[in-house]
């Protein structure tokens, strides 16, 4: 990695103490071997469990840091507070990794994802539609509602090099991140469910075309300990709502001039 660069973990959990317990260490274990200068920031969204006391008792151990929500808020609230407390941080040459705790987002693809952000693109995608990944023992509603999830948005929002649209598990240029709170504010993030998986990266696009590449991910559904957070039928109600309004919100959202003496070219759709 870049020397003096900085790679920031954002990890949101709601009632996930039982996968952070292996997963921070092996996250941990991963970052060290490859030389990376980390923290990890829990976002503990409001949890019934003990999620907030495994998170700060393995920060004796672990670069860890740990914010509360008093409520359970919802994923799009999680992702809009860990990634404004990481951007507010960073350089913008450094790296932002998002990923799920629930023990679904493979550690071990983290240096190579961190290198792709290293030799230029702008965001890293852990992808089950990369050659080489794929879904594992997966739920069938659940895949359904994916694939079409995912079949929709690409028709309607095209990035190229994009293929997972709904994934966490995500490694982000700071910069990329910075300018996008810079162009939307708090409305970075305005849908409240797994919608925002979407949302964030369209958006982020609209701010400025994004370099993207993916990594091929074997999503484990079998590794996950608990239940699923995702209201089913709610989520489906969001992403019909977002697609609805998503292009002509965009249309009225201005984008201010790059502040980079680099500016990336658009990229063809």
């Amino acid at each position: 990695m870049t020397a003096g660069q900085k790679v920031s973990v954002v990890i949101p959990a709601y009632n996930e103490a039982q996968n952070l317990i292996s997963l921070l260490p092996h996250v941990g274990s991963v970052l060290r071997k490859a030389g990376c200068d980390f923290r990890i920031l829990v976002v503990n969204d409001g949890s019934r469990d003990n999620t907030r006391g495994v998170a700060e008792g393995l920060a004796a151990s672990l670069p860890v840091n740990v914010i509360s929500h008093p409520t359970n808020y919802g994923v799009g609230r999680v992702f809009l507070t860990g990634l404004r407390a990481a951007s507010k941080s960073a350089a913008p040459t450094d790296v932002i990794v998002l990923m799920e705790a629930d023990s679904t987002s493979d550690p071990e693809l983290l240096p190579e994802m961190i290198r792709r952000i290293d030799d230029g693109d702008d965001v890293v995608i852990a992808s089950r539609y990369a050659k080489g990944g794929r879904y594992h023992k997966f739920p069938p509603k659940r895949l359904a509602l994916s694939l079409a999830a995912n079949a929709c948005v690409r028709t309607l929002f095209p990035i190229r090099s994009a293929k997972d649209y709904t994934i966490f598990y995500r490694a982000y240029r700071a910069g990329v991140l910075q300018r996008g709170f810079a162009v939307f504010a708090d409305n970075l993030i305005e849908t409240r469910t797994f919608v925002c998986n979407a949302e964030l990266l369209i958006k982020l696009n609209h701010a400025s075309p994004l370099c993207i590449s993916e990594v091929p991910l074997v999503y484990r559904y079998d590794l996950k300990k608990g239940k699923s957070k995702m209201p089913i039928k709610r989520t489906i109600r969001e992403y019909v709502s977002f697609l609805r309004r998503a292009h002509a919100a965009l249309r009225q959202t201005p984008v201010p001039a790059q502040e980079s003496s680099v500016v990336r070219a658009p990229q063809p759709l």
